[in-house]
């Protein structure tokens, strides 16, 4: 074998190796995702799980049972998601729209930025719906909310009818309400 075969050989070999520490390394991150997140996050036709939060305003909290009867929107949100800055005037707009009708919006952020950012993102965003911390990040393991934004949609028995993980239009959002507030004999 040449000098030159020798070093393809060596090449090769020590190729495969990397591909395969990279393989295992892989199977190694999937699996240790898989254990840390746990049971799969529930979607459309489940219930859905039942929290209570405090609401940023100090108003006491909001316990998503007792909203049975309405349609629910749930805005998972963080102030520093540049998606979540612009649904905002959306999620405004659809909740004066329907609230008369049994439509109310829930927006939610974990206490990963100070309670003063959020405030701040609230008061700057006009945001007219009632805004909970999710304190801990119990609310958000419970639906699987890896990712801002991300919405849920909640029939008025509180039956998960859509999960919108990233944005989604205006006109998608308000079909889907206007479906669950208004259904078809």
């Amino acid at each position: 074998m040449s000098f030159d075969g020798g070093r393809r050989a060596y090449k090769l070999v020590g190729g495969l190796f990397i591909a395969a520490l990279v393989a295992v390394g892989a199977s190694l991150v999937v699996k240790i995702a898989l254990v840390q997140l746990g049971p799969a996050p529930p979607g459309a036709g489940e219930p859905a799980p039942d929290f209570q939060a405090p609401r940023l305003d100090g108003g006491g909290t909001v316990q998503l049972s007792a909203l049975r009867g309405q349609v629910v929107l749930l805005d998972f949100f963080s102030p520093s998601c540049v998606g979540c800055v612009g649904a905002t005037p959306k999620l405004n707009r659809l909740y004066e729209r329907y609230r008369a009708e049994g439509f109310t919006i829930v927006s939610m952020s974990q206490v990963e930025e100070s309670e003063a950012e959020l405030i701040a993102f609230v008061e700057r965003r006009q945001v007219r719906y009632p805004v909970v911390v999710d304190v801990g990040g119990k609310v958000t393991d419970a639906y699987g909310i890896y990712a801002t934004p991300t919405v849920v949609l909640l029939d008025a028995d509180g039956e998960i009818r859509a999960v919108h993980r990233g944005n989604v239009t205006e006109t998608r959002l308000q079909t889907e309400i206007e479906a669950l507030l208004r259904p078809k004999a």
